[in-house]
């Protein structure tokens, strides 16, 4: 092995490999909110993830316009167009979110089915939406266009803090700390705590576990749709397995 290169390259894939893990961070909550409260793995969150970067390539290709051939934007127009597309992106994937409980969660909760009943409809709504994709797009990757210049804000000892890179790692630890202080410190941040604990009990004290729930597949949503933009902005390509390899 050649340790050399491992030396010599230390600094750039430590900080590349912080910027890809923040995005599995990201990623992984919206496994953890919903197993915090159900119990049960959300399968259908890697295609929230992978249909979130079709969303962050459309919006920019069809709703703004941008072709693939486009250059690079610069000052406010580039600020408003990465802030409309992060947004639109994480409201697409909560709302996915929020359908995924719907389809695959609420209807058996509601008959009282058991817990690998939910399992497998969870399963199947991911078989579903991959399969679905995959036939769209005819299994082929998809780019997106360079709307963010891939400029250096500088060097450390070979690491170059790349544009893109600092905000792969600047928006998750921010996205970590509001949503850390909305758990901890807001009425619905303790329900959702609540509902964690106890079902049963937290039925007794009024809570509405339904809305809890949605919220939790919301909250998901909301950061896989944050770690989606930020997947395509950094790669500016995806395909319909991406969120089942990742």
């Amino acid at each position: 092995m050649n340790f050399s290169v491992i030396t010599s390259q230390f600094w750039s894939l430590c900080l590349q490999g912080l910027a890809l893990g923040l995005i599995y961070a990201l990623v992984s909550l919206g496994y953890t909110m919903v197993y915090g409260v159900l119990r049960l793995i959300n399968f259908a969150n890697s295609e929230v993830f992978m249909l979130g970067t079709f969303a962050t390539l459309v919006i920019e290709t069809t709703v703004f316009g941008y072709e693939m051939s486009a250059e690079p934007l610069h000052g406010m127009k580039l600020a408003l167009t990465l802030a409309a597309t992060f947004i639109g992106t994480m409201i697409f994937s909560a709302i996915l979110g929020v359908l995924v409980e719907l389809v695959a969660y609420r209807r058996l909760r509601a008959r009282g089915a058991n817990r690998l009943s939910s399992l497998i409809s969870a399963i199947g709504v991911s078989i579903f939406l991959l399969e679905g994709v995959r036939i769209l797009t005819e299994s082929r990757p998809q780019t997106a266009p360079r709307l963010l210049e891939k400029w250096s804000l500088g060097e450390f000892n070979g690491a170059n803090f790349r544009i893109d890179t600092v905000l792969t790692v600047v928006i998750p630890i921010v996205i970590f700390i509001i949503l850390d202080q909305f758990v901890n410190r807001s009425r619905l941040g303790k329900s959702i705590r609540a509902v964690s604990m106890s079902e049963e009990n937290s039925k007794l004290m009024g809570i509405n576990i339904n809305r809890v729930i949605t919220l939790t597949f919301a909250i998901g949503g909301l950061t896989t749709g944050a770690a989606a933009f930020l997947y395509t902005t950094v790669y500016e390509n995806t395909i319909f397995k991406v969120g089942f390899s990742m």
